[in-house]
């Protein structure tokens, strides 16, 4: 949540330009006449459907907001903030609630990873719906594959975000990654076409890859940047985390405390990567201890199926929709 970033490119244009996105998504389905409308965390289409009288069901990982704050604050500050939070907080959510389910795709307590992203009031327990990751069905049967000889084990690094997050994320871990090749074989996806793939001696780099749960299946690390999906993922495969979530990103933070609570693995900062990345990867490979957790949270999740629920989920809605109807 960057409301400096947003006031700064769009000051108050921003809250024209989500007018007329509602008005243009309002259009659209009262022309379409859907039987049910799914957003992805847009709140534009969340009142859209609502006022064409859709049902919505709403995917969404964050439902408390919460203003990165990276420098030491006073008490007068830290009472704006915390005052800030709520106000923004009941403000979406009111509009949120416009929806019919709201579907977190992430595990069920005790093994929510984005639970500190979550505000849960008593109005929201008949809405909440926590299926598990929204993954690929047949995760837990994907076979490790690697071109990586086999003398050295193996670290998959993950990087997340817009495109500039993962060019950023990249720059801070490149060094460090490099020192580990030493003892490692380094795998890197960036997930966008737009940056460029090289391979040098125990450095892979891959700008994008269609399918990379084989290769992330041979992972004996994984080094993410803090992204929900991506240590969903690494949890239903059973491999250790090292996350290394940008210090203002409190979405990602949060996410990454959670990798700590549930003891298979730890975080640093993005920033202090340089320093402390080699030491942290080197701590958790050689430690049994977040293996075995790693693997006993693995068989405790497999019944987990993220996308066979939703999709159970979006058929009741439009039988219930087309039954009263």
């Amino acid at each position: 949540f960057d409301f400096h970033n947003l006031m700064a490119r769009m000051g108050f244009r921003a809250l024209f330009r989500f007018y007329r996105q509602v008005a243009l998504e309002y259009q659209r389905i009262s022309s379409i006449k859907p039987d049910i409308v799914i957003s992805d965390s847009r709140l534009s289409t969340v009142i859209a459907g609502w006022l064409a009288g859709a049902p919505v069901l709403t995917v969404l990982n964050q439902l408390k907001v919460l203003i990165p704050r990276a420098r030491p604050m006073r008490s007068v500050t830290k009472l704006l903030k915390g005052f800030s939070e709520k106000v923004f907080y009941h403000l979406l959510d009111f509009f949120w609630r416009r929806s019919e389910r709201l579907i977190i795709p992430d595990f069920p307590p005790p093994y929510t990873i984005s639970r500190g992203n979550i505000e849960v009031h008593e109005r929201h327990l008949k809405m909440l719906f926590l299926p598990g990751p929204i993954v690929p069905l047949d995760l837990l049967d994907v076979k490790p594959q690697t071109h990586w000889p086999a003398d050295k084990p193996h670290i998959m690094v993950m990087v997340s975000g817009t495109y500039l997050e993962r060019l950023v994320a990249y720059k801070a871990l490149h060094t460090p990654l490099k020192r580990l090749t030493r003892s490692f074989n380094v795998s890197v996806v960036l997930g966008s076409r737009k940056l460029r793939g090289f391979s040098n001696n125990g450095l892979r780099v891959y700008n994008y890859l269609d399918n990379v749960y084989n290769l992330m299946a041979s992972a004996d690390i994984l080094i993410s940047t803090g992204g929900q999906t991506t240590l969903a993922e690494a949890m239903k495969l059973g491999i250790p985390i090292v996350v290394t979530p940008p210090r203002g990103h409190t979405e990602k933070v949060e996410n990454a405390k959670s990798v700590i609570r549930l003891g298979v693995g730890e975080m640093i900062f993005l920033h202090e990567a340089e320093k402390k990345l080699e030491e942290v990867v080197r701590r958790v490979y050689m430690d049994d201890s977040y293996k075995s957790r790693a693997e006993r949270l693995k068989r405790v999740l497999s019944p987990y199926r993220g996308a066979l629920s939703v999709a159970k989920l979006v058929r009741m809605v439009m039988v219930r929709g087309r039954t009263s109807g």
